[in-house]
């Protein structure tokens, strides 16, 4: 006989519960990556550790995550539960805003909107903030969508960016430290 892996979840195990994510994100191309971790929970593992990474990422010497600015309360990360009886799954969309207009800008999302990505988003609760992971060797991220959006109202909804929602069939949660790419 299977052991249930349910657990009861009282208000106390609650965790995480200011709404969205911080304005800090971070792209690397799946290819940029030497080992790109995926969770690796023990037998027996408690509820949880099969979709949470402890080990850092690895990258060779030059590569590492881009750090990317978002707009302040822009960052989101639906999802739509999909799939036949038996084999559902989670479709997320994580959506981010990247502020501002320039040649080296537009470049950079043209190169990732068609490239194979890692995403890392900071959740919002304070003190420490979550790390999430979108996208795994399997089936990374890929842009899905974009838009840009010019304003010339001159108030605080005027803005100009480059907006882009991912799909991604993984959402993990990453405990360990953020490589980052050096300053070129």
């Amino acid at each position: 006989m299977a052991v249930s892996r349910y657990t009861s979840i009282t208000r106390a195990d609650v965790k995480n519960t200011m709404p969205g994510y911080t304005n800090q994100a971070w792209l690397a191309p799946k290819s940029a990556f030497t080992l790109l971790q995926e969770p690796a929970p023990a037998a027996g593992a408690a509820l949880g550790e099969e979709v949470t990474i402890k080990v850092a990422h690895t990258f060779p010497v030059g590569e590492g995550f881009i750090q990317v600015y978002c707009a302040p309360k822009s960052v989101e990360a639906p999802a739509t539960l999909i799939g036949a009886d038996g084999s559902k799954r989670f479709k997320w969309e994580p959506k981010i805003l990247l502020l501002g207009d320039s040649a080296a800008l537009l470049a950079q999302i043209l190169l990732l909107a068609n490239d194979d990505l890692i995403l890392l988003l900071k959740d919002a609760t304070c003190p420490g903030g979550q790390i999430l992971q979108f996208g795994c060797s399997c089936t990374p991220s890929q842009v899905s969508a974009g838009t840009f959006t010019s304003s010339n109202t001159g108030d605080e909804t005027g803005q100009k960016g480059y907006a882009l929602t991912l799909t991604s069939y993984c959402k993990y949660f990453y405990n360990s430290t953020i490589a980052e790419k050096p300053a070129a």
